[in-house]
């Protein structure tokens, strides 16, 4: 949210920045020298409209940074407008492109910004800005001086928008390397709770197994007992097939575990403690065996 409000706020002071810059050279342009007066003309309108539209759409600067930066660089090439909307548009496209995009869009935009710092350091000296911080010696003086402003706006604009961009890339980097670390952690949990259940399921499968076989040969000596084993079975059953339920859940989707039904337990919580034991045991004599328990515990 704060870099929502942050990207916000910079594209509000980058159309500002860029609309009143191009109405000060649009008045510049027009300036009559010893009187004060700004006479418009068809051109300087022109120029002014155009850049207020580069202007405008730098707020899709970063969603579409090729077509705003030619757009942008137009006016300053074709008219007499500034060239901010324009270096504030490579900035965004050295922020996404790493390739050759990048360098045409970087030689037209000093190009433009050359052509701009050049008819500036043409103006009057009471409306010139490059003027007033260039000490110019003659035409190689101007031709010097406006190579080197240029050079330095264009590279400003490059180092600001590939520096955004390294940032970019790290924090996506962070994000997948941090996604990635999740799953990794989900598929090591799944894959324990998964080895667990196959090993409860094992031991109930071993159980029922020997209590069908209690059963088998102890079912017609005893017909009570025989009816306990077999409510017994019926219910080692019942249990195993929830296990495997919860075992295929577990290897299917990962997202949680399967639930219990009834009290929505989750599937991990029916893994068998050491105070399961006593459970255990009765149930294998209820189905006629005998059981010798002995407990080592390593602390």
């Amino acid at each position: 949210m704060k870099r929502r409000a942050r990207d916000v706020l910079s594209t509000v002071i980058a159309v500002a920045a860029s609309l009143v810059s191009s109405m000060y050279v649009a008045g510049a342009e027009d300036y009559v020298p010893g009187t004060g007066v700004v006479a418009f003309t068809w051109w300087s309108g022109l120029s002014l409209l155009t850049a207020a539209g580069a202007a405008v759409l730098l707020c899709w600067r970063h969603t579409l940074p090729e077509i705003v930066t030619a757009v942008a660089v137009a006016p300053p090439l074709l008219l007499g407008a500034d060239s901010l909307a324009a270096l504030i548009a490579l900035a965004a496209l050295a922020a996404s492109r790493r390739d050759w995009v990048l360098w045409v869009g970087g030689v037209l935009v000093f190009t433009a910004t050359a052509l701009a710092v050049g008819r500036d350091l043409g103006r009057h000296p009471d409306v010139t800005i490059a003027g007033e911080l260039a000490d110019l010696d003659g035409t190689n003086g101007t031709l010097v001086w406006t190579v080197v402003l240029a050079a330095v706006l264009t590279a400003v604009a490059l180092l600001t928008g590939a520096t955004r961009g390294v940032r970019g890339d790290l924090r996506r980097k962070e994000a997948e390397e941090q996604r990635l670390r999740a799953e990794m952690t989900r598929r090591a949990e799944r894959t324990r709770i998964a080895r667990e259940m196959h090993d409860v399921l094992g031991h109930r499968l071993s159980l029922l197994s020997l209590q069908a076989g209690a059963l088998e040969v102890g079912g017609h000596a005893d017909p009570e007992k025989a009816a306990e084993t077999a409510r017994t079975v019926r219910g080692t059953a019942r249990q195993s097939l929830e296990d495997l339920r919860q075992v295929i859940g577990v290897l299917r989707d990962g997202k949680g575990f399967a639930e219990r039904e009834g009290d929505r337990e989750p599937a991990e919580r029916a893994l068998p403690g050491l105070a399961d034991i006593p459970e255990l045991v009765a149930n294998s004599r209820r189905s006629g065996l005998t059981i010798n328990v002995t407990v080592l515990i390593d602390v």
